[in-house]
Formats: structure tokens, C-alpha cells, sequence
């Protein structure tokens, strides 16, 4: 098993940089997803992984070893793509079965060597049963379903029984129900394999439900590494908190007052009081930010909104609302009486939920 370093690496197109000093330790073991929007350098990261771009400085290391050059073919890695890239003509057999002819593969932590055809097909059928496709091996791609398909491109990748699993993106392809799906049986497949996951996406709602940690990217930077609710609960700074989370985080554009020896975020003609410790000074220009469930509508709340919109979803409904001249979305109840587009209604932001980033650098203050 290996756990995966980044170390410093830049990774440069021309004139385009795609990664920008990436420094990060992925643990061996662990299921790590790097997220961000598209261009962001993820899939770019994971293809240095690889070997299919090398860095333009920096090092990436497999375990204790530099990778730095090494073929993609030596470095006992396996990856899966948005596209299937099943072989058409072949049956599910025969594309589980075709990494095992091209390469030596080590047996039990021998030696890496040539598996006999009584040991591929041992291989294969194992590998099938783990993923429910073992009434499927005859079959050729064109009479399997998108996740059938799916399962068959996982594995070609796990037959090998690699040190690294990389996956870019690899449930794009699928509809809703069988992304939900899918997602349940990788986790699974990671937590009986016991072995390094790298995921790239850009569904933060996958690597919410996936990750045992994420990498967030973004224009070729790490923003904030952590655990799920971490990164959720403590965004490091205005990206982060405006990209995880669905729906995302409210944020309000304030400047700091002074009232005696404390501070408060003012907002239109509104004065929220701020933490004791933030580090703020009077007329310092910060955004305000709280997640849509820790805003409720009450009668004497502090602010004053006027509702855009309702987007009713079964369980609950999200009340979309303008707080001077900027939208909020309050997550309610189905219970509570929906309210009318263009009423006038009162909230009230939880004090000891709210986040306080700087204005100009986007940096968390509290």
C-alpha cells in the first residue's frame, strides 16, 4: 500500500499554470477527493499522479519513492476515466481480463510476474463477484447498462489489485439514481480494499458523501484540506464557503462599527454584533456569512428581507429573500406556512453560526 506527496509541484502549460505550488500529503489508505470548478487543476494533479504529465517542478512521490519520470506502466497504479473506454468488441471477460496479458502483476507481495490463464481467470471471476458481474461475463458492452458499464471499467482498474486507484470524474455519465448508487458501492469497494483513493470531481455533494478527506482546489491552488464537516463547518476562506454546501452559504457585504469596546458588522441599516475575539477594526470592510439553515424567519428578527422566491423539495423548502439589495436562502421546514412571493418578513441569523471573512483577501476571520 502507498500513501501519495506532492511537494511544491508546478505544473505548467505554455504560458497557462494548471497547478500552482501544490503541496499535499495524501495518506495511505485513506479516500481523498480533489474538488473544484472545471480548469481548476484537479484532473491535472491526478494525471501527474499518473505519470501522464510530468511537473514542471516539484516532486510527486508514490510511497518512499520520487516518481518524478518514472513510466506510468512502473508505477502500480490504476485509474478509471468519465469515459468507460470499454474495449466493444470484447466481452466483460475479456476487458476485465486485459490488463492481466499486458503487464506483470505481483502475486501475494511476490515478485511481480505473468499470470497463467488459470490464474487470470481466477482473477477475473473474483473481481466480477465483488462488483455484481458475474452473471454478465459473456456479454458484450453494447448489452450492458450505463452502471453495468461503469462496474466493468472498475474492474479493469481493481484485477490488477494496484497500490493507487485514481478516478477522474468517473460517474459523470451516469443519471442521478445511478450516481447515488454507484457512490454507496465505491465507498464500499474502497473500505474492502483497504488501499489509496484519489477521486477528482466537481460534485461537492460527491465528495461530501465520499470523502474521508478533500482537497479543494481552485485556479490551480489548494485552498483548505479536512475532513467533510470540517471543511464545511470551517471553511478557510469565501471559495470554499461559497462552494461547499447545497445550497451554499449566505454571505452579506458589511463594514465594521464600533459600539463601546466591541464591534458589529453593519449591514444596510442593520448592526449584527460580532464575536469578542474576531480581528476586526472599525470601518474595516468583511462579509458576513451563514448557512441558509441557521437562518430562521421570526417575527423580531434583526434583518429585514422581502421574499424573491419559494423553491418548494417535499422535506423542506428553500425561501430565496433580498436583504439590502442582497439575496439570502433560508432552509425551512415543509411545516411552515409558505410564504408569498413579495412579502415583507423578518430573520433572524443563529449568533453563534455566523462566519467572518476579509473583504478584500476573501481570508476567514472567525
Amino acid at each position: 500500500m502507498a500513501g501519495i506527496s506532492f511537494h511544491e509541484v508546478t505544473k505548467r502549460f505554455g504560458d497557462v499554470v494548471a497547478v500552482d505550488d501544490l503541496t499535499l500529503d495524501i495518506e495511505d489508505r485513506e479516500l481523498l477527493v480533489l474538488l473544484g470548478p472545471s480548469g481548476c487543476g484537479k484532473s491535472t494533479a491526478l494525471r501527474m499522479i499518473a505519470g501522464l504529465d510530468e511537473p514542471t517542478s516539484g516532486t510527486v512521490s508514490i510511497g518512499e519513492e520520487v516518481v518524478n519520470g518514472v513510466d506510468p506502466g512502473d508505477r502500480d497504479i490504476a485509474m478509471v476515466f468519465q469515459s468507460y473506454a470499454l474495449y466493444p468488441h470484447m466481452t466483460v471477460f475479456k476487458n476485465i481480463e486485459a490488463p492481466l496479458l499486458s503487464r506483470h502483476v505481483s502475486v501475494d507481495g511476490g515478485t511481480p510476474r505473468r499470470l497463467d490463464a488459470a490464474e487470470r481467470r481466477s482473477r477475473v471471476v473474483e473481481t466480477a463477484a465483488t462488483l455484481d458481474l458475474g452473471d454478465y461475463l459473456d456479454r458484450k458492452p453494447a448489452a450492458l447498462s450505463g452502471g453495468q458499464r461503469q462496474r466493468v471499467a472498475l474492474a479493469r482498474a481493481i484485477v490488477r489489485r494496484p497500490r493507487v486507484f485514481l478516478m477522474d470524474e468517473p460517474l459523470s455519465n451516469l443519471d442521478a439514481k445511478l450516481r447515488t448508487q454507484t457512490r454507496l458501492e465505491l465507498v464500499e469497494l474502497w473500505r474492502r480494499l483497504e488501499t489509496t483513493f484519489v477521486y477528482v470531481t466537481h460534485d461537492q455533494v460527491e465528495a461530501m458523501t465520499m470523502a474521508s478527506r478533500i482537497a479543494i482546489l481552485v485556479e490551480g491552488r489548494l485552498q483548505q484540506v479536512g475532513r467533510p464537516q470540517e471543511v464545511y463547518q470551517r471553511p478557510a476562506n469565501l471559495f470554499v464557503a461559497r462552494f461547499i454546501g447545497s445550497p451554499p452559504m449566505n454571505t452579506l457585504d458589511a463594514t465594521v462599527g464600533q459600539v463601546g469596546e466591541g464591534y458589529v458588522a453593519r449591514v444596510g441599516d442593520v448592526a449584527l454584533p460580532l464575536p469578542p475575539d474576531v480581528p476586526v477594526s472599525a470601518d474595516q470592510r468583511i462579509v458576513v456569512g451563514v448557512r441558509p439553515e441557521h437562518l430562521r424567519i421570526d417575527a423580531d428578527g434583526p434583518l429585514d428581507a422581502v421574499v424573491r422566491n419559494v423553491e418548494m423539495l417535499g422535506h423542506e423548502q428553500h425561501v430565496i429573500c433580498e436583504v439590502a439589495n442582497q439575496l439570502l436562502i433560508v432552509r425551512a421546514s415543509s411545516d411552515v406556512p409558505i410564504v408569498e412571493v413579495g412579502t415583507s418578513m423578518r430573520l433572524r441569523p443563529d449568533p453563534g453560526q455566523l462566519h467572518i471573512f476579509e473583504a478584500e483577501s476573501g481570508g476567514r476571520l472567525a
